[in-house]
């Protein structure tokens, strides 16, 4: 008979390896956060914050069944943020809903050993399959929120959807699951009332139904907790909304450029760096730039007031920004693995980029096209180059695969 190896420890002691996925568990749950939606709400600040919904206490951090995770501890929403330095004030609903579930699942509890209890011990899977599989215990939603329940002690609210699914629980299309419930909604349009600033918060792995973004108006910030998140300067990859809504706005604005006879939109590479270091892509804001520059200029002297601001000012601004651009930059090379193919197509990319940028005179004795198309910046040249040699440069064999041919 073969011999095993447990590489588990048999004792409670935390071992180096726990601590390391520990920190690389924060990492992914972190990443994991997307940002639907923000109106200049986030990022929060520590402070006092009125915390409401199911997900807060019972946040979810797996499926049922064999879908559970048997972890040593997990931290709920309402514990992160307090551990971030937030004060909840609103704790009166939070326990409402804490002893309105303690009762419902003992009762669910009473009424399953009700019915399990003529089953013979050889008859386990038939106990599952009639009694525990079709009576389930429904993930909680909690109850309306009071007049009492809100704080005065704060303008910001945090509300948490939660959905849960796995084995003996699958999602269904109806209210408390795919769609909010009457509760949920009630909810989110009595806080939007109360309340200055809304962060809705879905726990969820699968999908829901947001049309109430659509009737409750004052919902400032959405975030998707669960789902895995892609770098970007918010932290995310960009939605297909935002994407279509850019290029859609870009394409009208080019167009208007066109009928008052001056050059079309260009989206400046700066911008990525603003993005980074402010978090800011709110559309008011935006605006509110735009609306600056151009009275700047139709009003010569607002323009010049804007002029005289020191250079050592706008030097360190430049810096901080540039230096965001590149640290981008950086994280998106380095978001795979570099092995040979790619590190010789970044090396090379870059070598040429750099150098016709610093040295455009080695284009003097090529064709004015090429000049025109590469001798203004190394940053084409060197998107040419890098595209050129990754259909050219032949791709790597995943390493399961040189395994197997080992073996």
């Amino acid at each position: 008979m073969g011999k095993f190896r447990l590489f588990g420890l048999q004792t409670d002691e935390i071992s180096d390896r726990e601590i390391k996925h520990r920190k690389l568990a924060r990492e992914v749950a972190s990443e994991g956060m997307v940002l639907l939606k923000n109106e200049g709400i986030l990022p929060l600040q520590p402070q006092k914050i009125a915390l409401y919904g199911a997900g807060a206490r019972m946040t979810v951090k797996g499926g049922t069944g064999s879908g559970n995770m048997q972890e040593r501890y997990s931290v709920t929403i309402e514990e992160g943020l307090i551990n971030a330095g937030f004060e909840i004030v609103s704790g009166r609903w939070l326990e409402r809903f804490d002893e309105s579930f303690a009762k419902e699942k003992e009762e669910w509890r009473l009424g399953i050993e009700e019915k399990i209890k003529h089953y013979k011990p050889w008859e386990v899977q038939k106990m599952f399959d009639e009694v525990i599989h079709v009576m389930p215990l429904r993930f909680p939603i909690g109850d309306l929120i009071q007049e009492t329940d809100i704080s005065a002690e704060t303008d910001t609210a945090i509300y948490v959807i939660a959905r849960q699914a796995g084995e003996s629980a699958d999602r269904k299309l109806e209210k408390g699951d795919y769609y909010l419930s009457e509760v949920e909604e009630k909810n989110l349009s009595f806080l939007a009332d109360k309340y200055k600033k809304i962060l809705l918060v879905i726990n969820c792995g699968g999908i829901l139904d947001m049309s109430v973004l659509d009737k409750v108006q004052g919902i400032g910030a959405v975030l998707h907790f669960v789902q895995g998140g892609e770098e970007g300067g918010m932290g995310r990859e960009a939605t297909d909304k935002e994407l279509s809504g850019g290029v859609i706005c870009d394409g009208i604005g080019s167009s208007l450029a066109a009928l008052f006879g001056v050059l079309p939109n260009t989206s400046f590479s700066q911008n990525v760096g603003l993005v980074t270091m402010t978090k800011v892509v709110n559309r008011i804001a935006l605006a509110c730039g735009a609306v600056f520059l151009i009275l700047c200029g139709l009003f010569p002297k607002l323009g010049a007031l804007i002029s005289i601001m020191p250079q050592s000012v706008l030097g360190g601004a430049a810096v901080m920004m540039f230096s965001s651009i590149i640290v981008s930059g950086i994280q998106l090379i380095t978001k795979e693995p570099l092995d040979a193919r790619r590190l010789s197509i970044v090396s090379v990319a870059l070598g040429v980029g750099y150098g016709m940028g610093v040295s455009p005179a080695i284009l003097e004795h090529t064709p004015q096209a090429v000049q025109l198309m590469f001798g203004e910046s190394g940053i084409v040249p060197a998107a040419f180059v890098a595209i050129l040699l990754n259909v050219i440069l032949p791709k790597s064999k995943p390493a399961n695969e040189e395994t197997s041919k080992d073996e």
